[in-house]
């Protein structure tokens, strides 16, 4: 920040600027188990392991459906006071997936 004769009056730092965002992270993971996962995706929350650093949403499980994960991990990065996600989510191989079904290998036989 600088004075009206371009004189340094001031230093706007990240942790200023982040400063909106800062949640505790409790309170992010809480949210983005109910409202998120199990909420807005109806999803199975203990099919996930999701933890919280300094706003940071690490998220690891399976989903059934290749196209879910990119979705879902939008939406937690749009979660109030997230500021990054890391995406830890595995989807089966695409040739056990048909119609947004799970396929079982078949049984040798």
């Amino acid at each position: 920040m600088v004075d009206d004769s371009g004189r340094l009056v001031g230093i706007v730092s990240r942790v200023d600027v982040l400063s909106v965002f800062d949640r505790p992270d409790n309170d992010i993971r809480d949210q983005v188990i109910k409202e998120v996962i199990a909420g807005d995706f109806a999803l199975d929350s203990t099919a996930f392991d999701v933890t919280v650093r300094s706003g940071i949403v690490t998220i690891t499980g399976q989903v059934e459906r290749r196209a879910i994960a990119p979705v879902l991990i939008d939406a937690l990065r749009h979660a109030e006071g997230v500021v990054d996600v890391r995406d830890r989510i595995s989807s089966p191989p695409a040739d056990q997936q048909k119609g947004g079904m799970l396929l079982r290998p078949r049984a040798p036989g």
